[in-house]
């Protein structure tokens, strides 16, 4: 029980206590942040507040923290940290056992070892794991497992009392572990702003934090550093290239809450040492030196391509044009035609449009025009999706650009480069609007210079999740060739498509064709004013109305797009509420983020080693306790994830359109409403409505619609990329970085 003047201070000192949780009163999914009752040794019951990541009903557990009294719910332990315990009774240790934490033990082997060996069970695990043999299911390579685990967890165990105090989650923790080894809490004490560029999962906020309790000033050189170069890497998240100097210290200074002196003194030294670039423009632009190397030698090879003869010999066009034509039974149109020729004729070419405009039927009629005199061509997309859609509609082989570049699950590295070129003669790059500059400058640099480059995509659409603006870039620069295609071709069914027709309305800025409350055509447009009342529309169209109205399957043929990840209309809730009618019954992963098996689950991550991507869309198939991984299909392919990785995954019943990208579904269903004011775009609404091939669905309000069909201003993208390729077509040198004249001295960067 707590002391008597247990509430009298908040600057009590930390104290520890031990007991088992009986109940979880409230838990936040997204921090962790607990309300849970603990019951202590000598039976009475403590109301515990605080991060409890990891940890769950039955588990016995070592809290640290302070005594404190709520104005309304009395005495409560302010939790800093919370680790499981190894449990001392019988029915604690099959609990422990059977949760999946040690690695090759199940509910099954927890029950055979615990009748086996009782209140020992641990010990004999600790001190004499020979012993395990004697159980019925267990042989020598299961005891390996379970004695590696064990370990592990022995030696995680100070690493997770030190770091979930900071609010760093199990499976964080286990990759800070997994990163340092043994010198994890050294490293952490030492500097802990390496974990913000070294451990996927903390971010310099979190660093910060840790930081500042282990002593950290707020004006120390490493934050200081540490905040100018995050500073950046946030910049990139909204899809920047650079930041002009003035900008570069608005968002340190909002970061950090230091003097302007002490960012300046800073961005000096980050550009001294090489960490941050500088260009001479009216602005003074400073780049990471990553994303300068990213655009200047994309520009180069560009340009060095478009100068380059190249191998790919044909015939002439009009007549090969002829026989595609009789060869596919159509008859392409004028300007379906001059995008042709460009494609077919130039080195670097670039076609974009719309939905119906006829770009598939160009590259379908180029593909038979070029195959003729050439086996080497290579079609690419950023994504599976957008690979495999690729390979179907033109009915040739296809990949992601990962796979094209051949990359190295273990280095992240390309084996395609400028010593390892691709052999091709022709790459046609299809959904290029996703394309971000490191994955171009990545492709450029693997294609030999004799090649030819046609890149394929929508530039009304929104641009790379990543940093970037490639395409509106490449056709801003009036460098490349450019076909912009704006007559719709497609049509649904023989009649008029309304989802073609409505997005193409959309991207004038006019108000789309919809029927309130009701469908026109292959396009429905439901008003909700209430956002709960919105919600209950969105999940009813996905679990009733629209599988009886065209007999689409609720996770594999519907997906629900929402702007934004928050709200009563946010990602979050639409999937909670989702997985709630769609997979109630589905069996819960141990420590799974609330992951159920049967759940339609996103990619939230690259894995390189089984090339899945960032955005990648899966349903779990089934989960091993015991193997602690879960199988995930992503398509026909199955894929082993293991527990400390389901981090790295989402519910994927509804996604943000910026996910979307690159996807077709049968129906998207698209939430639209006041509460999203901020990204009410006319290219997130448009992008949306694009991803539907046969039913798109808007449930929301009329002044959300308007709102985003009319505002078409998006936030710019610092880029220099059209600047560079305009520069170095006139021969005008932009490769070196300038020198940037500070107050105080001069600093030459090579």
């Amino acid at each position: 029980m707590a002391p008597n003047n247990a509430f009298q201070s908040n600057d009590q000192p930390q104290e520890v206590i031990h007991g088992e949780i009986t109940r979880v009163r409230f838990k936040s999914e997204g921090t962790g942040w607990s309300v849970a009752d603990v019951r202590m040794k000598d039976g009475t019951s403590v109301n515990v507040v605080g991060i409890l990541s990891g940890v769950d009903e039955g588990d016995s557990v070592e809290i640290t923290g302070i005594w404190k009294r709520h104005p309304k719910y009395g005495p409560q332990f302010e939790a800093a940290s919370c680790v499981r315990m190894v449990p001392k009774t019988i029915s604690g240790i099959l609990a422990f056992l059977s949760s999946g934490f040690i690695k090759g033990i199940g509910r099954e082997i927890a029950g055979r070892l615990v009748t086996k060996f009782g209140i020992h069970t641990l010990d004999i695990i600790d001190e004499s794991p020979e012993r395990l043999l004697e159980v019925q299911g267990i042989g020598e390579k299961r005891v390996q497992q379970i004695i590696s685990c064990w370990k592990e967890h022995q030696a995680i165990r100070e690493v997770m009392i030190f770091l979930q105090g900071h609010g760093i989650t199990p499976g964080t923790a286990t990759r800070i572990y997994r990163k340092y080894g043994s010198q994890a809490i050294n490293v952490v004490k030492e500097n802990p702003y390496r974990l913000a560029t070294e451990v996927w999962g903390v971010g310099f906020l979190t660093a910060d934090a840790i930081a500042q309790k282990l002593g950290f000033e707020l004006t120390s050189p490493a934050r200081i550093d540490a905040g100018i170069l995050f500073a950046f890497a946030q910049a990139a998240d909204d899809g920047h290239m650079y930041l002009p100097r003035t900008e570069a210290l608005a968002r340190s200074r909002k970061l950090l809450s230091v003097s302007d002196e002490l960012i300046e003194g800073g961005i000096d030294v980050a550009l001294e040492a090489g960490r941050l670039l500088a260009l001479n423009t009216p602005n003074v632009a400073l780049y990471r030196p990553s994303a300068y190397e990213d655009e200047i030698e994309a520009a180069k090879k560009i340009r060095a391509i478009m100068s380059t003869f190249r191998s790919l010999k044909t015939g002439s066009f009009e007549k090969e044009l002829e026989l595609a034509q009789a060869n596919l039974s159509i008859d392409l149109a004028p300007g379906q035609i001059q995008a042709l020729r460009l494609a077919y004729c130039e080195k670097i070419a670039v076609i974009t449009g719309g939905p119906g405009t006829g770009k598939t039927t160009i590259l379908r009629t180029l593909l038979r025009m070029v195959s003729r005199y050439s086996s080497r061509i290579m079609l690419a997309a950023p994504t599976g999706r957008a690979a495999k859609r690729m390979s179907e509609v033109c009915d040739f082989p296809a990949s992601t650009v990962h796979r094209l570049l051949e990359i190295d699950p273990e280095t992240w590295e390309f084996n395609r480069n400028a010593d390892s070129p691709l052999k091709c003669d022709m790459l046609i790059l299809d959904e290029a609007s996703m394309l971000d500059a490191s994955m171009l400058h990545s492709v450029l640099d693997a294609l030999p210079l004799s090649a030819s480059l046609v890149l394929v995509g929508d530039v009304d659409q929104l641009p790379s999740v990543a940093c970037g603006d490639v395409l509106n870039s490449t056709i801003n620069s009036g460098v490349v060739p450019v076909a912009r295609l704006t007559d719709i071709y497609r049509q649904a069914g023989g009649a008029q498509s309304m989802i073609v027709a409505n997005a193409h309305m959309i991207n004038r800025g006019v108000y789309p064709h919809v029927l309130e409350n009701g469908y026109n055509g292959d396009f429905g447009f439901f008003v909700n004013e209430d956002p709960e009342l919105a919600l209950e529309k969105i999940l009813d169209l996905v679990t009733n109305e629209i599988p009886a109205l065209a007999g689409f399957d609720p996770i594999n043929d519907i997906q629900v797009l929402a702007p934004m990840k928050k709200g009563t209309l946010g990602v979050h809730r639409i999937n909670k509420e989702l997985q709630k009618r769609l997979n109630p019954d589905g069996r819960e992963i141990p420590g799974g983020h609330g992951l159920r098996e049967n759940d339609k689950i996103i990619c939230l991550k690259n894995y390189h080693a089984e090339e899945i991507y960032n955005g990648d869309i899966g349903v779990i198939i089934a989960h091993d306790e015991e193997e602690h991984a879960v199988l995930i299909a992503f398509g026909d392919r199955v894929v082993s994830y293991d527990y400390n990785e389901l981090d790295q995954l989402g519910l994927a019943y509804a996604t943000t359109v910026h996910k979307s990208q690159g996807s077709e579904m049968k129906c998207v269903v698209i939430a639209l409403a006041n509460e999203h004011f901020i990204m009410l775009q006319r290219s997130i609404c448009y992008t949306a409505a694009t991803r539907g091939k046969k039913l798109v669905c808007i449930v929301g309000t009329k002044k959300a619609l308007a709102t985003a069909v009319r505002t078409s201003t998006t936030r710019k993208r610092h880029s220099l990329l059209a600047q560079m390729l305009r520069n170095t077509a006139a021969n005008v040198p932009v490769a070196a970085p300038a020198v940037w004249e500070s107050d105080n001295s001069n600093h030459a960067l090579g």
